[in-house]
């Protein structure tokens, strides 16, 4: 042949090589079956098309069966098979099997045959949603990671529903890994669905519960204008939000007109809170806002200006020239029917307030019961028949002076 090297041995090489085929080539003086596929220590699909394989001499036909339980007992595949063909295509039992055997015999000389060497297992592929699981707010442009497991599955389509599985539109197809980042489409649903489905057994799927779409909103509590914070101190940033995963937090010094972040990271945005160390620095038209992290074009800004005061002075007055109190909220309760939220406070002196419970969505409701804060240690009472299960913040607000947000769960 082209390419090829051409070899020449002398007489006793040439005599030794003839001697080693002609033994090789000598036809077995009985019946032989041997089993070539499959031999073990493998796994099989169950109820896919298993080729069993074999070579023979002397034999004219062949049996063949397995065993689920290590050889103690066998099940007929197929019975005189001509032992010529050398081939025969299976139908795997539709179950899971882990310690499975094939042999083949001699229909008339049973002794004749051979099995495999080792058990092999008999498998369901598998598939399993990982994420979402259902009842996730998802927010428009967010991207969601779509993951699952699976087993004895190469290949996945992705599939996305937006009426309860009435209807799917394919994501991705033939998708070979086990995670997929889809970018969110901007259609409000709360029947959202995703399911993962084998590209080779369209039966084969797993899918997630229902979930909803819509778009992200926030709600900034505070600050939200007049306060006046010291400089160098820590405040608490606190703001309601649906349909957001992260937010980035930045504040501004001179009115918006240039912004920086309050922290490098996203932040989580169910925790409705962070805890920010103010710049020790001094400003009359300090902001913070509020950006969503997988659209940073949304954000919530401060609705109005605050301040950040000296942080070495030793008193703080407020306009009236008044030393501003020091107050707190030391323990709280609600009734066991959630009608009623008591908490104990202390303050540094009296002052009035305006009280009012701001619920998860943004909207105010004046408490009227509370219009004073007392010198001293002291317990106040909020009556909540009217309010639904969920969560509230109650703020007292001191007008330009004071703003205390107080987080608290209504359970019935």
């Amino acid at each position: 042949n082209s390419g090829g090297v051409q070899l020449t041995f002398g007489p006793r090489p040439r005599q030794v090589i003839r001697e080693g085929a002609e033994r090789c080539l000598v036809s077995p003086q009985g019946p032989m079956l041997l089993l070539q596929n499959p031999l073990g220590n493998t796994r099989i699909v169950s109820g896919s098309t298993e080729e069993i394989r074999w070579t023979s001499a002397r034999a004219s036909a062949v049996n063949i069966e397995y065993s689920t339980d290590k050889g103690q007992s066998w099940i007929a595949i197929a019975q005189d098979v001509p032992a010529i063909t050398r081939r025969y295509l299976w139908q795997t039992p539709a179950e899971n099997y882990s310690e499975v055997l094939v042999r083949i015999y001699d229909p008339l000389k049973p002794n004749v045959g051979d099995t495999s060497i080792t058990t092999f297992s008999v498998q369901k592929p598998v598939i399993a949603l990982k994420k979402p699981s259902g009842g996730e707010k998802i927010g428009f442009s967010e991207v969601l990671d779509i993951s699952w497991t699976k087993d004895l599955v190469e290949r996945v389509h992705v599939d996305y529903s937006p009426d309860a599985g009435k209807t799917w539109k394919r994501i991705v197809s033939g998708h070979n890994e086990s995670l997929y980042r889809w970018n969110v489409a901007d259609t409000v649903t709360d029947q959202g669905m995703i399911r993962i489905v084998s590209a080779n057994d369209n039966t084969l799927i797993s899918q997630s519960g229902v979930f909803s779409v819509n778009r992200p909103h926030a709600i900034l509590i505070s600050p939200n204008g007049g306060e006046k914070w010291q400089g160098n101190s820590t405040q608490k940033i606190q703001w309601v939000s649906d349909y957001v995963r992260r937010v980035v937090l930045e504040f501004s010094l001179d009115n918006g007109q240039t912004w920086r972040r309050v922290r490098l990271a996203p932040i989580n945005a169910d925790s409705g809170s962070f805890t920010w160390r103010l710049p020790d620095t001094t400003s009359g038209s300090a902001m913070v806002r509020i950006l969503n992290d997988a659209d940073r074009t949304q954000l919530v800004a401060s609705s109005g200006a605050f301040s950040i005061i000296d942080s070495v002075m030793t008193s703080i007055t407020n306009d009236a020239g008044g030393a501003i109190p020091v107050f707190g909220i030391e323990r709280s309760s609600i009734s066991t029917n959630g009608s009623r939220l008591t908490l104990a406070y202390s303050s540094s002196s009296s002052f009035t307030v305006k009280a009012s419970i701001v619920s998860a969505s943004g909207k105010s409701l004046p408490v009227n019961s509370i219009d004073e804060i007392r010198e001293g240690a002291h317990t106040i009472d909020v009556e909540l028949h009217n309010l639904s299960q969920g969560a509230y913040y109650l703020v007292l607000n001191g007008g330009m002076v004071t703003e205390y947000i107080y987080p608290f769960t209504i359970i019935r």
